[in-house]
């Protein structure tokens, strides 16, 4: 770029200053610093003014939400140049500001590190001593078997812990589901498959590589440790003397890098050529040593010396994991953001006569729907507000609904116990009433208005409906329920009404009826496996709203 007469460095003295707020990623800005000494040192001068460069160390996901305007962060203002830890925070704030940010060009990169995966050193010496080389795709595979499960599809590894960064505050989180989504794509029920994942992790997700690295190993319920994590954050926590010695390996697929992009974000011209003077400063060779003594490899992707000292890290400049277009990112941390939404659910069981039948030798479709709830009690994260009530006809007075357990927090006590431990005894508790018919609307109707009046913004609120009869009762008809249910719908607080019909002999037309009006969804199935297969299902539905 010609800078002309009006950018130089002056070897004399000059007027006022004109000075340059430069926000940079914590792990980059010791290095940015100190080239903006040496740069303020050379005394560059634009239109008569000594440009100096204040650098400060900002959280890129709250200088994104600054400069975009979605929000403010407390003592985070609008920078003149800023260098995130990655080109995804550009995407994100494009997308929610169009040209607020003026960039000239594609952006140049300051500094890259991969997102890589590590373990620790124990159970990385096992892989390679069974000669097993893990790929992205069969960690992805073996973070969905249980403890100890080692298959053809894992490639001979057990069933690993995997965990990433929040993908809403770091970058290199959003790298590891970007991956996840693009070596998904093309699997049987990608969403179901994404979403799986989406739930394996979201409940040990941590808010920066240091708390990640720091918590190996530990909680893993006798799974193998892996996580996703920046290769410069491993080079640091290595070089720390960690109690627990990390392992770094580079999946055959490649890995997706944080680029470091300088961009400047000033409107006022003089400022933006002070810019373009520092982003030449930064690509000196200085500047360049700079970066890799703290870990980091250089634009071109190369490693300084030694850094092999530290386990399982290699120089060689790593494969790059294909492109993802801008909207893979920005429909990615969609998708993230609804699928980690709380979630507050009223569980509706059907315990009618009809639940004493049969599904499987020796299991009655109230026996197989206890094991099915008790299962997915098990999986489900300690926040999530969960209730349980039961109906059939006049089961607890006139009324053909009973309340087992409040709804609120799995992790709350009610009385002597967490309401995840009340909700497991009542499951086992329950019992089919063998004369008891299916009081379905107007049980349905009650859970809707109850989960209403207490609705919690911020979740995903829904009555889970668990049957396999058609109504039975004398109370209101189905053209009234659907009727009140239209009538009394709050686009402000939905209740969406998903049904799972269970057993030959469902009324599926009636169940979709029901979900209609509730922007809801209906189910059929057959076996146990088929209901934990929709419950997941269910799941992945918000992805499509």
């Amino acid at each position: 770029m010609a800078l002309g007469a009006y950018a130089v460095a002056s070897p004399r003295g000059c007027g006022h200053r004109l000075v340059l707020d430069v926000a940079v990623a914590p792990g980059l800005a010791p290095a940015v610093r100190d080239v903006a000494t040496d740069f303020d040192r050379q005394r560059h001068e634009v239109d008569g003014r000594c440009v100096r460069a204040v650098v400060r160390a900002a959280d890129p996901s709250g200088t994104a939400m600054v400069l975009s305007g979605t929000g403010s962060v407390p003592g985070d203002t609008t920078p003149d140049v800023w260098i995130p830890d990655s080109s995804f925070w550009l995407t994100l704030a494009r997308g929610s500001v169009g040209d607020r940010i003026a960039l000239d060009g594609t952006p140049v990169s300051m500094a890259r590190t991969p997102v890589v995966a590590a373990t620790t050193r124990p159970f990385a010496t096992r892989l390679g001593g069974d000669g097993v080389k893990p790929t992205w795709e069969t960690l992805l595979r073996a973070s969905a078997e249980p403890a100890g499960t080692a298959t053809a599809e894992t490639g001979g590894m057990t069933g690993v812990d995997l965990r990433i960064l929040d993908p809403a505050a770091q970058a290199a989180g959003m790298a590891a589901l970007v991956m996840m989504q693009t070596l998904l794509r093309n699997t049987p029920d990608a969403a179901s498959a994404f979403t799986q994942l989406v739930q394996n992790v979201r409940n040990t997700v941590s808010p920066t590589p240091e708390s990640l690295l720091a918590a190996l190993g530990r909680g893993t319920k006798g799974k193998a440790p892996v996580l996703i994590v920046p290769e410069q954050s491993l080079w640091a926590y290595g070089h720390a003397a960690p109690a627990v010695e990390a392992e770094a390996f580079y999946p055959s697929e490649g890995e997706i890098s944080l680029d470091y992009p300088f961009v400047p974000t000033a409107g006022d011209v003089a400022k933006r050529r002070a810019a373009r003077l520092l982003e030449q400063a930064m690509g000196t060779a200085r500047a360049r040593a700079a970066v890799q003594a703290l870990g980091f490899r250089d634009p071109g992707g190369h490693a300084g010396d030694g850094f092999t000292e530290v386990g399982g890290l290699s120089p060689r400049i790593p494969r790059t994991f294909p492109r993802s277009p801008a909207a893979a990112v920005t429909g990615v941390i969609a998708q993230w953001n609804k699928l980690s939404l709380g979630t507050r659910v009223l569980a509706l069981v059907d315990v009618s006569g009809s639940m004493l039948r049969p599904v499987a030798k020796g299991v009655s479709r109230m026996q197989a729907t206890v094991q099915i709830g008790q299962h997915a009690l098990a999986t489900l994260p300690d926040d999530t507000e969960v209730g349980l009530w039961t109906f059939a006809t006049h089961l607890d007075g006139k009324r053909d609904y009973r309340v087992q357990v409040p709804i609120g927090p799995l992790s709350t006590r009610t009385g002597s116990v967490t309401r995840r431990q009340s909700i497991s005894f009542a499951l086992n508790a329950v019992r089919p009433r063998p004369d008891g018919g299916t009081g379905l609307y107007d049980s349905v109707l009650a859970a809707v208005r109850s989960l209403r009046s207490t609705y919690r913004p911020g979740y995903y609120n829904n009555v889970l409906l668990l049957t396999d009869g058609r109504n039975d009762d004398h109370g209101i008809s189905l053209t009234e329920m659907l009727d009140t249910l239209r009538r009394e719908d709050d686009p402000a607080r939905p209740v969406p009404v998903i049904s799972i019909g269970f057993g030959p002999g469902v009324d599926m037309a009636t169940l979709q009826k029901i979900a209609a009006p509730t922007d809801g969804a209906a189910y059929h199935a057959l076996t146990p496996q088929d209901v934990q297969r929709t419950l997941l299902k269910i799941i992945a539905e918000r992805i499509k709203k």
